[in-house]
């Protein structure tokens, strides 16, 4: 019975990571300021925390992860699961007030918004657990990337 356990742990920790691609380079590397002096706002991608982060660019050499907007950064790099997620806010053009959600990507996090009732874009959510669900950011790493555990930390009762 203990066998049969461990190998559906195994199955189960492993099966959602099987379809994803993997990141380009470029997101894995760390963020390099390069070698001039200018002071140009880019964005990189952090490995840990699953999240495009802003830094200041020399404006020569460096390496790939930098990015001129949050956006690019995201579709390059990050795994949310549709597209729709980096669409702007857009409260529609109606007259309505309902409350709904968006995924907000300079904070990574799904807000609430007053919506007019129609028009607008597919960032708009009946729910901030649905609006959570389709936009979730990857959780934070708890190890090096290298090193990082494939199967959940559970703790299974022997029968």
């Amino acid at each position: 019975m203990k066998v049969i356990g461990t190998v559906l742990l195994l199955v189960v920790g492993i099966a959602p990571g099987l379809g994803r691609e993997p990141k380009p380079p470029a997101c894995t590397a760390y963020p390099d300021r390069g070698q001039c002096q200018g002071s140009f706002t880019r964005y990189f991608f952090n490995i840990t925390s699953g999240r495009c982060e802003e830094f200041l660019y020399g404006g020569c050499y460096g390496n790939s992860n930098k990015y001129k907007d949050i956006v690019s950064c995201y579709k390059n790099c990050a795994d949310l699961s549709h597209s729709m997620c980096l669409s702007p806010l857009d409260v529609g053009t109606c007259s309505a007030e309902v409350d709904r959600y968006y995924f907000d990507v300079m904070s990574g996090e799904c807000l609430k918004f007053t919506y007019t009732g129609c028009g607008g874009n597919g960032n708009n959510y009946p729910d901030l657990a649905s609006c959570q669900k389709v936009c979730k950011l990857p959780p934070r790493l708890r190890e090096h990337p290298e090193k990082r555990r494939l199967i959940p930390e559970i703790s299974i009762l022997e029968v």
